[in-house]
């Protein structure tokens, strides 16, 4: 977790990031968008330089609910998932871009994460000789086996953001116990390795 914005840069951002909800992902709008910038800037000063980033998207989450996550094709809350937004095999999950995510809201969040790589994950599904899943309904067959498997939940407060491999690993964001609406900005990222 890091402290990545001060309460003038979250101002200036809640101010402007409806325009953000709004910005077309595809035709790279968003990427000139002077918050979309400005947030690149403060991701690569303080947790970072990048090979690539992109914008992912801005959200508002509901108060009060378990998992904020939902399916964009129906709408319906997907719960504790694994991202497949590059389609990547099993075996290439660790090379994914790690999402970035910023609490630009007047609340905390959370984050819900398991612990293990999917890769890990998947072994111990054999082991219970469940039968083979695809990685968006690793969650549900992961929870239905291991019932008891310790979920993870971690407070980011407004300013602070998470970076997380969310494309080889069972998580969430959940807003449950917080009043207030909850208002997020997310990039995927390849950060430089060091030599």
């Amino acid at each position: 977790m890091y402290d990545l914005l001060d309460q003038d840069e979250l101002t200036r951002i809640r101010r402007a990031s409806r325009s953000l909800l709004v910005m077309p992902l595809e035709d790279g709008a968003a990427g000139k968008h002077p918050i979309v910038k400005m947030l690149s800037e403060k991701i690569a000063t303080v947790i970072g330089p990048m090979e690539a980033l992109e914008y992912a998207g801005a959200a508002f989450d509901p108060p009060m609910l378990p998992t904020v996550s939902r399916c964009p094709q129906t709408g319906a809350y997907v719960g504790l998932h694994i991202d497949t937004f590059h389609r990547l095999s099993l075996q290439s999950r660790e090379s994914a871009p790690l999402r970035v995510s910023i609490n630009v809201g007047l609340a905390a969040r959370y984050f819900l994460f398991l612990d293990l790589p999917l890769r890990s994950l998947v072994r111990k599904l054999d082991e219970r000789r469940t039968k083979e899943v695809a990685p968006h309904l690793a969650g549900q067959a992961f929870t239905r086996a291991y019932p008891n498997y310790p979920i993870i939940r971690v407070r980011i407060d407004p300013g602070q953001a998470y970076v997380a491999p969310t494309e080889n690993m069972l998580h969430d964001g959940s807003s449950a116990g917080i009043a207030g609406v909850g208002q997020n900005i997310s990039f995927r990222v390849l950060f430089k390795q060091s030599v």
